[in-house]
């Protein structure tokens, strides 16, 4: 379905007005589906892109028709520069599900056949259009959250800290990693017995 202005150029013009620096690339040969790049952080040093695509573009360049009555998918995604050793991925999938605990959009992933981290969340809407205040809160969250702790992620990728001293010290540092209380089902389990 041709759009007047591309959704993701409208998006990118929001989020120039809230301030981050962004780069629209629509798509080509070398881009099969039009991306939205986003810069996080403040430090020009530390370089952190965060890639918005519609999911729907990628299930069509793929060969699967899209549906423009079905939901669609916008996908954020933030790959770190860094890799891990195959001996850090258990620490860092135990790192991960403690980080992913307390942030809201999003969640630390590994892929262990490439060695790649990264973050990534889905948004699921009616069409193509995204509330400003939604994308703030999104790419907000994405931002600090990316930013506060892509420095230790690395540093347990790297095998220079354990997840525990990066807890420690995000603990000491003011955040609060709350215990896994029970779900419905062990309340099941317990009534069964």
């Amino acid at each position: 379905m041709p759009y007047e202005t591309a959704p993701l150029q409208i998006i990118a013009d929001i989020l120039e007005e809230l301030d981050y620096a962004v780069k629209f690339l629509p798509a080509s040969a070398a881009i099969p589906i039009d991306t939205l790049l986003v810069h996080l952080g403040e430090n020009p040093e530390e370089v952190y892109l965060l890639e918005m695509t519609f999911v729907n573009d990628l299930l069509a360049f793929q060969g699967i028709p899209e549906e423009f009555d079905d939901a669609m998918v916008l996908q954020f995604l933030v790959r770190f520069s860094f890799s891990f050793a195959e001996e850090q991925a258990a620490e860092l999938a135990r790192l991960f599900m403690t980080l992913n605990s307390i942030i809201p959009a999003g969640a630390f992933c590994l892929n262990e056949e490439v060695g790649t981290i990264f973050l990534q969340h889905a948004l699921h809407l009616p069409a193509r259009e995204v509330p400003e205040v939604v994308l703030q809160d999104i790419v907000g969250s994405i931002d600090t959250f990316v930013t506060a702790f892509a420095p230790d992620i690395q540093a347990v990728a790297w095998n220079m800290k354990s997840r525990a001293e990066v807890l420690e010290t995000l603990k000491a540092d003011g955040f609060a990693f709350p215990p896994m209380l029970p779900g419905p089902a062990s309340a099941l389990n317990d009534a069964a017995e």
